[in-house]
């Protein structure tokens, strides 16, 4: 599932460096630049089932059927 939501969601992956305490640098790749309603139509697809019949428009912010 989680692999799905990283797939559906790569074109707003932020690119994102962060120091922490210790010097080394964390490149977080489970966050995203995308709307709570995006969020909510993802998690419905995924408990569909339905995921992977449809792709995520970033320009729109829309999750249209392929």
């Amino acid at each position: 599932m989680e692999q799905s939501i990283h797939t559906f969601l790569d074109s707003v992956r932020i690119d994102i460096s962060i120091p922490e305490q210790d010097g080394s640098i964390s490149r977080p790749k489970e966050w995203f630049r995308v709307s709570l309603k995006t969020i909510d139509e993802i998690v419905q697809l995924l408990g569909e089932g339905k995921i992977n019949d449809y792709i995520y428009d970033k320009r729109t912010d829309c999750i249209l059927k392929k």
